[in-house]
């Protein structure tokens, strides 16, 4: 377990923590089950697909679920060893690997 993980989980385990947050947290640990920090092969075999995203993409994509906070969304991504990449338009975005094959 990588030194940033840990210092999450203990983040998260802190009484401090308020139950929104905690919610979201358990939400974005749902929303990567099929994400990947880096390229490779997924589950079934078949390449990872790039599928770069910025925080308020993620923060959408949860939305109908459950309001997310973008300072949260940023914290999990870098706590998570997700780095960012610059995509065709000059937008930055995290660089994040999909298993399309996955099945949840």
């Amino acid at each position: 377990m990588n030194k940033d993980f840990k210092m999450f989980l203990d983040w998260l385990k802190d009484n401090d923590r308020s139950e929104k947050e905690k919610l979201q947290c358990k939400l974005l640990d749902e929303y990567m089950k099929t994400r990947d920090n880096l390229p490779g092969k997924g589950v079934t075999g078949t390449e990872l697909v790039s599928e770069p995203k910025t925080t308020q993409e993620i923060a959408s994509d949860l939305s109908s679920m459950y309001p997310m906070d973008a300072d949260l969304i940023a914290r999990y991504m870098f706590m998570h060893e997700f780095t960012t990449t610059t995509v065709e338009d000059g937008t930055v975005k995290w660089a994040i690997w999909r298993d399309m094959d996955f099945q949840v």
